[in-house]
């Protein structure tokens, strides 16, 4: 029997936080969208949606795979808008102090069918928790191992790196690399690999 109507589930995070419980939203078979009503977005958040196909069966009961239709993950702004486009972020980055400052290396790898980015924002800041002074964009030149030089003053360092897309969307931050406490001689200073964001 053909299918009846689709219905969309969503959780907040990734596939294993959508509720299946209770549709966010239904439509028919040769609908187009689905619109929903009522349901905002958390800021800075990821959400993942998922239809599936449903029929009727035997006395009137609905009969549900469990298959997939089509999954979609968002991320929302500050504002709690919808963000199209948002790259994936960095698979790693690390760094050695210099006398200058860091150099940085991160390594990018373009995901299959998604566009190739605009470049890199590379932050500082003083704390972990504190890495938001943009202090380098660098252009996007290929996949594969990226270095550049970042001239910071003596003090203690955190860094942070973002995938930036043609649309201006920026990916989430890397988790933040350091401390690195820069000094006039900073050779041999500690150096950080920092794994794959999602």
């Amino acid at each position: 029997m053909a299918t009846s109507e689709y219905r969309l589930y969503r959780g907040r995070g990734g596939l294993a936080n959508v509720d299946f419980s209770t549709p966010a939203g239904t439509a028919g078979a040769d609908a187009a969208e689905v619109t929903l009503e009522g349901s905002a977005l958390a800021p800075l958040a990821r959400y993942t949606y998922v239809l599936r196909p449903a029929r009727t069966g035997a006395a009137g009961q609905w009969l549900e795979t469990p298959d997939f239709s089509c999954v979609l993950e968002i991320e929302t702004d500050a504002a709690g808008h919808a963000i199209a486009g948002r790259p994936r972020g960095l698979g790693s980055i690390w760094a050695q102090a210099r006398a200058a400052g860091l150099w940085a290396w991160w390594q990018y790898q373009t995901p299959y069918g998604a566009s190739k980015p605009a470049g890199f924002a590379v932050y500082s800041g003083p704390a972990s928790d504190a890495v938001t002074m943009l202090q380098l964009w660098q252009p996007y030149a290929g996949d594969g191992l990226c270095c550049a030089a970042i001239d910071l003053p003596p003090g203690t360092h955190w860094l942070a790196v973002t995938v930036c897309g043609e649309d201006s969307a920026e990916s989430f931050s890397s988790p933040p690399s350091g401390p690195y406490v820069i000094t006039n001689a900073a050779a041999g200073q500690l150096t950080v690999l920092l794994e794959e964001t999602k």
